[in-house]
């Protein structure tokens, strides 16, 4: 949907707003009126164990975008809360999945799904308890609490948006070159995968292109913020373009 974080501005600013159709949507408003200069050094954190365990271009990417950032940036080292995100993310999203698309999964229509994984997903959510779900529920709260503390003493935290590099657009998800390696030889110990604790906590986040990597696939970095920040999100993303121009660079074709 956007090549730049500035796109992402003029995108938010379109489809930000309340919807009498959704319940989820907010009444705040978001304004996006284009790059502003600079007025101050950033305060941002580089999230420990997310990137030291990644694929080796992964890593050096990362390391080269932290130098740029350090340029207009004053960047700290952080842990991020220690909490089973994966279980808690996987035990909500299945169920409420599964409570979704209910009627899909009664009449089996959803063994006709592409990807072969979805033909089973449903029927995974019917088994899971209330009270696995209500408890998952009380730990997301705890864990979306320690995450808005330690965001908010920061503009942005930082890590690779995965351990390795993009799969392949004709790649199966199921099938990926990453799910058979971690398949064959699982990360030991596994990194600190920002995604999951951002889902948990309903925060904000931004990634941009930095590199390339194994096979020429290119790498990311993301930037995640405290609610509401998507505004200085963008400016630091936006600022880390304007010192960079990966954005600017495609893979070469398949």
């Amino acid at each position: 949907m956007c090549r730049s974080a500035d796109d992402c501005g003029l995108v938010l600013d379109a489809i930000a707003g309340y919807d009498p159709l959704d319940t989820a949507t907010s009444r705040r408003k978001f304004r996006y009126t284009g790059r502003a200069p600079r007025a101050r050094r950033f305060k941002l954190a580089v999230v420990n164990g997310s990137y030291e365990h990644a694929q080796p271009e992964v890593r050096a990417n990362f390391g080269r975008s932290v130098e740029a950032l350090a340029k207009f940036a004053d960047i700290e080292h952080v842990d991020f809360p220690d909490f089973p995100y994966g279980p808690i993310l996987g035990t909500i999203l299945f169920s409420e999945g599964t409570a979704a698309f209910r009627e899909l999964v009664d009449s089996g229509q959803m063994r006709q799904m592409q990807n072969h994984a979805d033909r089973i997903g449903g029927y995974l959510g019917m088994t899971i308890s209330a009270v696995d779900y209500l408890q998952a529920q009380r730990v997301r709260k705890k864990a979306r609490n320690a995450i808005d503390r330690m965001l908010s003493k920061y503009d942005a935290v930082l890590g690779p948006t995965t351990s390795s590099v993009a799969e392949r657009i004709d790649q199966p998800f199921d099938t990926s070159e990453r799910a058979q390696r971690n398949a064959a030889k699982p990360p030991d110990p596994p990194p600190t995968d920002l995604v999951p604790g951002g889902n948990i906590a309903g925060v904000p986040a931004l990634t941009v292109p930095n590199g390339f990597g194994e096979k020429r696939l290119p790498t990311s970095i993301q930037f995640m913020g405290a609610a509401w920040s998507e505004a200085t999100l963008i400016e630091v993303a936006d600022a880390y373009q304007q010192a960079t121009d990966w954005h600017k660079q495609r893979p070469p074709a398949l």
